[in-house]
C-alpha cells in the first residue's frame, strides 16, 4: 500500500490509495478555500468552504511533490474518523478513475467502502474483475492488513470484510494449478 510504481505499471492500488492528485476544479477550490487554521467568521465568508474540505499540507494527509498536491486516502479517512467520529458516511477509498476508460487493463479494485459500527472497522469492497487464482488471495491479505493497519490507527477492532465482483475468473495460466488443487486430471 505505497504509492510506488515499477516500469511498465500504469497504476498501482497502493498509489491510487495513498497518493491521490488533487487538480483540476477541486485544485482551484483548494486554493481558493480558507485554511483550516482561519477563524469560523473569516470561514464563513468564503463561499468555497461550503465545496471544498480543505486541509493543511503536513506531509503525511496531504503533500506535495513535484509542484502537485496529492492526498493520501487511507490517512485522511484515519483523520476523519478520529477527529469527526464515527457517523461519518463519506469515507470511501477510491481506486477507479472515469479515465480508467483509456487503459487497456483498468484497476480491476474500484473502491473500499468503510463504516464503523459498533466500535468496529468494516469494509465493503468492489472488484469489476477478479483473479480466482492469482488476485484473489494476494489482494484479500492486502486488503484485511490495511483494514488492520486502519482499525488500529482509529482505535477501534477490526470488523466484517464483505468483497463483492461482478467477475470472478480462472485464467488459463492457472487452470493446471487449479486442477492440482483440487486433486483432478
Amino acid at each position: 500500500m505505497t504509492s510506488r510504481k515499477e516500469k511498465g505499471e500504469s497504476y498501482t492500488y497502493g498509489e491510487r490509495l495513498t497518493k491521490a492528485r488533487i487538480d483540476g476544479d477541486k485544485l482551484t477550490w483548494w486554493e481558493q478555500a480558507s485554511p483550516p487554521n482561519v477563524s469560523q467568521e473569516d470561514k464563513d465568508k468564503n463561499p468555497v468552504n461550503e465545496i471544498i474540505e480543505r486541509r493543511e499540507v503536513d506531509g503525511r494527509v496531504v503533500f506535495k511533490e513535484d509542484g502537485q498536491t496529492y492526498l493520501n486516502q487511507i490517512e485522511w479517512t484515519i483523520d476523519t474518523y478520529k477527529e469527526s467520529g464515527f457517523g461519518n458516511n463519506q469515507n470511501v477509498l477510491q481506486v477507479a478513475e472515469p479515465t480508467d476508460r483509456a487503459l487497456k487493463d483498468p484497476p480491476c479494485l474500484r473502491s473500499i467502502d468503510t463504516r464503523i459500527l459498533d466500535d468496529e472497522l468494516h469494509f465493503a469492497v468492489y472488484f469489476r474483475s477478479w483473479d480466482l487464482w492469482g488476485g484473489l488471495p494476494a489482494n484479500l491479505a492486502g486488503i484485511q492488513t490495511l483494514k488492520e493497519y486502519m482499525a488500529s490507527e482509529i482505535g477501534v477492532e477490526d470488523g466484517e470484510m464483505i468483497v463483492e465482483s461482478k467477475g470472478l475468473h480462472l485464467y488459463g495460466y492457472a487452470e493446471n494449478l487449479a486442477q492440482l488443487r483440487m486433486l483432478r486430471e
